[in-house]
Formats: C-alpha cells, structure tokens, sequence
C-alpha cells in the first residue's frame, strides 16, 4: 500500500526518471512472495506504475520482460506474469507497437516445449487469455496456437485445463 502511494503520489518527472528503480523489486516480489493477497497489491503498483509512465518508459520496461522471457527457470515465469500485467494496463501500447504478433510465437513455442513448468504453461495460457480479451480476431486467426492450446485440454495440472478450457470456451462464445 505504500508503494501504490508512492507510485501515484510522485510527480509524473520524478516517477519517469526512478521507475525502473521502483520495477524490478516489484517484479522481484510478485515472483517470490507466497502470499495471493501480497501479489495482488504488488501486481496494482505494477500497473499503476505502468500506467503512469511514458512510452518510452514502456519500451524499456518492455525490453526487461522480453530479455526475461528468453531465460529458462523464474525469469521467464517472471516475464510471463509481468507481460499479463502489461495486456491489463497497457494494451493499447502492445497492440498500437505490434508487440502481439512477436509474443503470440513466443507463447507458441513456449506451450509446444514438453519440458516446461507447469508455471510456464499455466502463465502463457494467461497471456493468451488476456489477449484474447485484447485483441481477440488476431489470436483468433493463430491456428498454431490453438493447437497448442487444445492439446493442453488434456494436461495433467488442473489449472493448466481450466485455463485452457476458458480460452477454448470464449472462442466458442464468440
């Protein structure tokens, strides 16, 4: 709650010239933190700071979470969970920088590694998810990733088959 004060309270120069100072330990506690409630606090400082930061702020911010996603292990599972709350806050800044083309092949791939935490797979069903919302005809358009994503109907994690069924159920409402 003091971060979120902080975040909102800073003057727009200010906030722009530390956010990266205020990201990464932000990113860092949505990752390791065991509490949900904990999470969601931290996931609405990430947001409002994205939110209010410039585009070029964004690009940068953005090249963190790219740079993440290409390293195995907590980084990508870090990267996924950021770029969800980068669909929440910004999607007119992923959409308007044809940023979901490139993410939609990463995802893709990412689903189609066998061995991948069950994290990864839940995580990249979130992004596409969110995009879905976002941008639903581009996503719609993907037959690799609805493969991808059908095939995971059958995963042996819970989640993984509840996220998936989301996806494949609002394709179908649609």
């Amino acid at each position: 709650n003091l971060m979120a004060s902080v975040i909102e309270k800073l003057p727009a120069e200010l906030l722009e010239k530390h956010a990266q100072l205020l990201f990464l330990p932000l990113v860092l506690q949505i990752v390791n933190d065991d509490s949900n409630e904990c999470r969601e606090a931290v996931s609405r400082c990430i947001i409002l700071l994205l939110t209010r930061s410039s585009v070029e702020v964004l690009q940068s911010l953005h090249d963190y979470t790219v740079r993440w996603s290409k390293n195995p292990g907590p980084l990508r599972t870090a990267s996924l969970q950021v770029f969800g709350i980068f669909l929440e806050s910004c999607p007119d800044y992923i959409i308007g920088n044809g940023l979901v083309t490139p993410w939609i092949g990463s995802l893709q791939r990412l689903l189609q590694e066998t061995d991948t935490d069950w994290e990864v797979s839940y995580f990249s069903l979130k992004c596409i998810e969110k995009m879905a919302k976002c941008s639903g005809l581009e996503i719609s358009k993907e037959a690799g990733l609805w493969a991808c994503i059908v095939d995971r109907l059958v995963d042996a994690h819970p989640w993984i088959k509840l996220a998936s069924s989301r996806i494949v159920q609002k394709l179908f409402v649609s």
